[in-house]
């Protein structure tokens, strides 16, 4: 929208220097660092709460060099860690983009713990300890963790209540406001039902998430064959950052790029996400087999290694054949395994009582509850205990919890591919300025996070990497938007 269109004699509902669309991870940490470099903030949300992803996260941040990692005796630094992330990127990564998110992850968890942020453990959370990735950098435990979105984004939260920023809730972007000399002034919003007009004086940052509740924009550049796949992030995600942005002309990267996850639905309730929480307040490698499980297809068939990098796992179950499939396992498992494993709502007799969970005496029996050929489930589940029993999994490699599934009566049930995050968005600079279509500069307009695109490249290179990127790059964002200046 062009200030110049703009109805004579309107006015501005309200000014101010910097104006934030979006209250999750990136726009908190790009108000913070805005009011802290002496600019006045306003924040729009759409949704009625503040957190966005990162608050329904499992508020995991990923970082090298850090304080935490050197208190329980663990030698990193960014330099190896951008060693891995430019492996998984496979070329397709902005290797500039990494190089800052590395190089700057140690500070950035640094900056969270002044802000009173508690990490309860480390672990290897992406594909580190691959031979492929091993071979080029040492493993290392470089996921930080607090246990959980709610206790991440409430520190990013109360510093921005101490503050006393000021956020319009259920506020929907709908036009970004520019001159005719391509200048972004302001925004034009909706506010519960009601126009609005919002100046911002300094800048614009964009920070509203990627595009993963947006059926028509995933089908258009993601998901178009069909996949069962669902979004497991915030609902109001729906790309309205990125359309707003293409609307005054700026550029697109790697918009057909997502992360997936494994995941659970039961009826009438939401998607959940398969997490973990060790017990083991060191480090270690937590995977989806982590209770001794195995995964079959359709045909009855193993298809990926259970234990595996989540990410990993879940891009072997989009594969063609591999949907449906369900995990399976025995007794040992459903009286062992904790209760908020997935498929156990909290209460494991109830899930298979209404049948979430498939319950069988024998493995021939419990394919046919879930339709799977029987001959050949009880075939791979011999071969699998076999192998389990002399410690080796000769086909995908599983290296852990190789337990045989031999304890009756066996269980079953079906997982789906979850999306976490979008990755493809609108095209940035190192300063988080947005680039037009043309490759220059739309002066005064930033964004960060999932609205922007293009920074990993072929794979999520390990479970922390969204927030570290919204941290990232939401700071910088509010420190180039208070750099700039005031426009009357």
């Amino acid at each position: 929208m062009l200030l110049e269109a703009m109805a004579p004699g309107s006015k501005w509902d309200y000014e101010t220097d910097v104006v934030i669309v979006g209250y999750g991870g990136a726009g908190a940490a790009a108000a913070i660092e805005a009011y802290d470099n002496g600019a006045a903030i306003l924040i729009i949300e759409k949704a009625s709460v503040a957190g966005g992803t990162t608050a329904i996260s499992a508020g995991v941040i990923v970082g090298a060099g850090t304080s935490v990692q050197r208190e329980r005796g663990i030698t990193d630094s960014p330099e190896e860690m951008y060693k891995y992330f430019r492996a998984t990127g496979r070329g397709l990564d902005d290797s500039d983009m990494v190089k800052i998110l590395c190089d700057n992850s140690t500070s950035n968890i640094e900056w969270l713990i002044s802000m009173g942020m508690e990490f309860k453990y480390l672990y290897v959370s992406g594909a580190e300890d691959y031979p492929e990735y091993s071979s080029i950098t040492p493993v290392k435990p470089r996921g930080h963790s607090t246990g959980g979105g709610g206790a991440f984004f409430k520190v990013l939260k109360n510093a921005c209540v101490k503050r006393k920023i000021d956020c319009l809730y259920e506020t929907k972007l709908k036009e970004i406001i520019s001159s005719f000399q391509g200048e972004v002034v302001g925004i034009q919003v909706e506010n519960k039902g009601k126009p609005l007009q919002i100046k911002a004086k300094k800048a614009v940052v964009l920070a509203c998430g990627g595009y993963a509740y947006n059926p028509e924009m995933l089908k258009q550049y993601s998901f178009d064959k069909g996949y069962r796949a669902k979004y497991t992030g915030s609902v109001h995600h729906t790309g309205d950052g990125i359309r707003a942005g293409q609307m005054i002309g700026a550029d697109l990267r790697c918009m057909g790029q997502i992360g997936v996850i494994p995941a659970v639905q039961r009826p009438g309730q939401k998607i959940a996400r398969i997490a973990h929480t060790p017990g083991d307040p060191s480090y270690y490698r937590i995977d989806d087999g982590h209770y001794g499980i195995i995964t079959v297809n359709k045909k009855g068939e193993r298809f990926t290694n259970e234990s595996g990098y989540y990410n990993y796992v879940a891009y072997d179950m989009l594969l063609p054949g591999n949907l449906p499939n369900y995990f399976i396992f025995d007794e040992k498992v459903r009286t062992t395994g904790p209760v908020n494993w997935p498929p156990w709502s909290g209460n494991k007799d109830k899930d298979i009582k209404e049948g979430t969970t498939k319950k069988a005496d024998t493995i021939r029996d419990l394919a046919k509850k879930i339709g799977v050929d029987s001959n050949a489930l009880e075939e791979t589940v011999t071969n699998y205990n076999i192998n389990a029993e002399q410690g080796v999994d000769p086909v995908f490699g599983k290296t852990r919890d190789l337990t045989p599934i031999d304890t009756p009566p066996f269980y079953a049930f079906e997982r789906i591919v979850g999306i976490h995050s979008t990755f493809g968005g609108l095209k940035t600079n190192t300063k988080t300025q947005v680039i037009s279509v043309n490759g220059t500069i739309i002066r005064r307009l930033y964004a960060a996070g999932e609205t922007t695109g293009g920074t990993i490249g072929y794979n999520y290179p390990t479970a922390g990497t969204a927030i570290q990127n919204a941290i990232c790059f939401g700071r910088i964002a509010g420190m180039n938007a208070a750099s700039e200046t005031t426009r009357e």
